[in-house]
């Protein structure tokens, strides 16, 4: 009888590619976003009973504020990554508009 291959063992795991790691990133970015959006939606609807807890429930939501906007940037970046001739002709446009507002081409 051949010995039994452990499922976890990995070598017997198929060779991960970058498209399997950008899909799996992005697809736990959009989970943690959408999570932290209604965190923030329930916490903003909060009464706070006392002083000291409407305090710590806009230190609460700043922090929350603050790691969403780390997360859209973290998509955005991944977006952009994804598509470099995307990323390349925005990029271009950027510039064009500068020296256009430079004066340096009509």
């Amino acid at each position: 009888m051949p010995p039994k291959k452990d499922p976890f063992d990995p070598a017997a795991l198929p060779p991960l590619t970058r498209q399997d790691v950008e899909e799996a990133r992005a697809a736990s970015i959009d989970e943690e976003i959408g999570l932290l959006r209604h965190f923030i939606q329930r916490i903003a609807l909060r009464q706070p009973a006392s002083l000291s807890e409407s305090a710590e429930t806009l230190r609460v939501l700043a922090l929350a504020v603050i790691n969403l906007n780390q997360l859209l940037r973290t998509r955005k970046l991944l977006q952009d990554a994804a598509n470099p001739l995307l990323q390349w002709q925005k990029k271009m446009i950027a510039l064009e508009r500068i020296m256009r507002k430079n004066g340096q081409i009509r």
